[in-house]
């Protein structure tokens, strides 16, 4: 992705003005993945914590960084920390599919139950210890605000008023 600006009418990109092309990064290999879930996973207490006194943003990406070096060893190429950011977050949202997928408990309570669960592999594990079984099945009884509907019930009025609308959560 290159930034443009324009000219006239003509369009000038920043590889006509620097006359080199962005190089892509090569894809991760299952190596750095591992490395990165390792890290990641060491440091989870540092990384999901909420900024406090004791852990603040410059903190995180201090850890972050260091991430990125550890990666950076196993690694064809020095990897970036926004690349490792990155990565990680599509590493997550990859996991949290599969593992919902994987773990949904709806399909096994159908009528005919279903095909068995499938197993899950030491990496998708590895990846639902780091980002909680919570963020993959949700809050269990918990209530559903977005799916309730409401009803108008009108009750005599105690005033001047002729009727007082009451809400009701259905």
């Amino acid at each position: 992705m290159s930034a443009s600006t324009q000219s006239g009418s003509e369009i000038i990109t920043n590889s006509q003005v620097t006359g080199k092309r962005s190089k892509r990064n090569t894809n991760f290999t299952s190596a750095e993945d591992e490395v990165l879930l390792s890290e990641v996973e060491n440091r989870s207490s540092i990384l999901n914590s909420k900024h406090n006194s004791m852990i603040s943003h410059k903190r995180k990406q201090t850890e972050w960084k260091e991430i990125a070096a550890a990666v950076s060893v196993v690694s064809t190429q020095s990897r970036s920390t926004v690349s490792i950011q990155g990565r990680f977050k599509n590493l997550k949202a990859r996991s949290k599919n599969v593992l919902g997928t994987k773990l949904n408990i709806k399909s096994a309570n159908k009528t005919g139950g279903g095909p068995a669960a499938e197993l899950l592999t030491s990496a998708e594990e590895r990846m639902l210890g780091i980002i909680g079984e919570t963020a993959v099945r949700g809050v269990t009884g918990g209530y559903d605000t977005s799916s309730s509907t409401v009803q108008t019930v009108a009750a005599p009025a105690t005033s001047k008023l002729n009727y007082v609308y009451a809400y009701k959560f259905i």
